[in-house]
């Protein structure tokens, strides 16, 4: 902030604060419980209800932001390319994966739904699947650990307007939302060989490759 305003730039330069995952786990002198890390969020870093992954942004801008100014727009890091992209003027070239949504009305006190659901998953930590479109919130957790159990994928449905701490899950009251929402997250999501999501894409032990190198071990 020094050399900014030496420089003179400082009012019209955007700095961005976040945070890329909650608060992690209880080790290393780390102590969630007494500091409050999370609030009355749900989970934890490496968990993708609410207490892993949602964050505060704090942006300053005087020459384009009202100061004080607040926005409960949900987003993801992959809106900031779009995002500087517009304020720089440059044309983003867009493909059918890009999934960067700007976020200047957002800045300019113009607060507006995502146009596209926003997606996430994560192969490890147990496996897991998340979907955010407007109010409602779909998530499937311990897909590993069911498909090893030869159970059927769940999916957890929540109203985050009116249940932002995930306590009741609405998904028997309404499945044909659940539905929906599992149709977005397939049409949603790039599937990456490099990190098959287990639950989702094929494991090993169901492709030909896997059922060889099975009768080679036999």
């Amino acid at each position: 902030m020094v050399a900014l305003e030496k420089a003179g730039v400082a009012d019209n330069t955007i700095i961005v604060f976040s945070g890329d995952n909650g608060a992690t786990h209880d080790a290393g002198g780390v102590d969630t419980k007494y500091f409050n890390s999370v609030g009355d969020l749900k989970g934890l870093k490496g968990s993708l209800h609410e207490g892993g992954v949602r964050e505060p942004t704090v942006v300053r801008w005087p020459a384009g932001i009202k100061a004080g100014s607040r926005s409960n727009r949900i987003s993801g890091f992959e809106d900031w390319l779009a995002t500087f992209a517009e304020l720089a003027g440059a044309k983003l070239e867009r493909d059918a994966d890009m999934s960067s949504e700007s976020l200047v009305p957002a800045l300019k006190g113009t607060d507006a739904p995502r146009a596209q659901p926003l997606y996430r998953e994560f192969p490890g930590y147990g496996s897991q699947q998340a979907i955010w479109d407007g109010k409602w919130k779909a998530i499937r957790t311990d897909m590993a650990k069911t498909v090893k159990a030869k159970g059927q994928i769940y999916t957890e449905l929540y109203d985050l307007d009116a249940d932002p701490n995930e306590t009741t899950d609405l998904a028997d009251k309404f499945p044909d939302i659940v539905k929906g929402l599992e149709t977005k997250m397939s049409a949603a999501r790039v599937p990456d060989s490099n990190f098959p999501l287990i639950g989702v894409d094929p494991t090993p032990a169901n492709t030909g490759k896997g059922k060889k190198k099975a009768a080679a071990k036999k």
